[in-house]
């Protein structure tokens, strides 16, 4: 009888032990469950942030092109800006020779002028003929 009461005290711890490990089982299958749902949701969010990532990459590339090419254009600007002063300096100086050179003109035709009038008066009719004279000069190219 005591081994009988043995064996049904055994049985007994055994049911509640494979009752226990069945609801372990259980929990765990659960929890297995909950981690792939959490393992969905976190590679769902790894995907959008390397597309939002991919997408900012693909921005700063534009927008870094676009940087380089206005710093192109700008370098671009700043050579044609110093040709321009360059050229703009030429004129000036140029402008400034001619101005010399027709005030020495001026000078020279002043003084013919004074020597004209003081060999022979100067009268309309010789005035005309003198200024048809220096206009076919300068036309000719020879003043």
């Amino acid at each position: 009888m005591e081994d009988r009461v043995k064996q049904r005290v055994m049985s007994l711890k055994r049911l509640e032990r494979e009752d226990d490990q069945d609801s372990v089982a259980a929990k765990l299958i659960d929890q297995i469950k909950a981690m792939k749902i959490q393992r969905f949701q976190l590679a769902m969010e790894i995907k959008n942030l390397l597309i939002d990532a991919v997408a900012l990459r693909r921005s700063y590339a534009e927008q870094n092109m676009a940087s380089l090419e206005l710093a192109l254009k700008v370098k671009e600007m700043e050579a044609n800006v110093k040709h321009q002063e360059k050229f703009a300096m030429q004129a000036s100086l140029h402008y400034e020779y001619c101005k010399k050179e027709t005030e020495e003109y001026r000078r020279q035709l002043e003084a013919a002028k004074r020597h004209a009038e003081s060999v022979a008066i100067i009268t309309p009719e010789l005035e005309q003929a003198f200024c048809e004279v220096c206009f076919l000069l300068v036309n000719m190219g020879k003043i």
